[in-house]
């Protein structure tokens, strides 16, 4: 006849083990269209600020937000993948171990923004370490107000901090 009870019964059982074994995964997927990006690299374990005062760069992030001061105090999410669809502004978040200053300390933080080895954007801020600060964040923001507007490829990011070549740091548009 038409149904075959025992054949019914093992496609049965074997769909059920596939969908509570065979359809899921503990690992990560990686997709061949994004590559993974290269961690960042520290150039200079200690940059000069100034003749008598110097900084270590600790790590270089990136995280997407919107162009505003909201995006540099909205929870944020590190990324070196973003996709061009939703990504307005890329924050570079600079980081520095320091002693305690005397006084303020003034610097300027300058980015090159390369693909396909040519550089396409240049970003300078002009930021400061107060007294009180053993550690500080410096964030350079560069983008858009509305997502799309990014050229997909991969990028490689030149930090200079008071004119010195401190780190490359890496993300990509897909």
């Amino acid at each position: 006849m038409f149904f075959n009870l025992k054949g019914s019964l093992n496609l049965i059982f074997f769909g059920s083990v596939l969908l509570i074994s065979g359809c899921s995964t503990t690992g990560v997927l990686k997709s061949s269209r994004v590559p993974v990006m290269s961690e960042p690299k520290i150039i200079e374990e200690q940059v000069a600020l100034t003749p008598s005062f110097s900084a270590h760069p600790t790590s270089i992030r990136f995280f997407e937000g919107e162009r505003s001061k909201l995006a540099l105090v909205n929870d944020k999410t590190y990324e070196t993948r973003f996709k061009k669809r939703l990504t307005r502004m890329i924050y570079t978040e600079i980081d520095l171990d320091h002693p305690r200053p005397a006084m303020n300390v003034y610097f300027p933080i300058m980015l090159y923004f390369r693909t396909s080895g040519k550089t396409v954007r240049v970003e300078e801020i002009q930021t400061r370490i107060d007294p009180q600060w053993s550690a500080s964040s410096h964030t350079v923001g560069a983008g858009y107000f509305e997502p799309g507007k990014w050229a997909v490829g991969d990028y490689e990011v030149d930090v200079y901090i008071n004119s010195k070549k401190t780190a490359t740091a890496y993300f990509a548009i897909y």
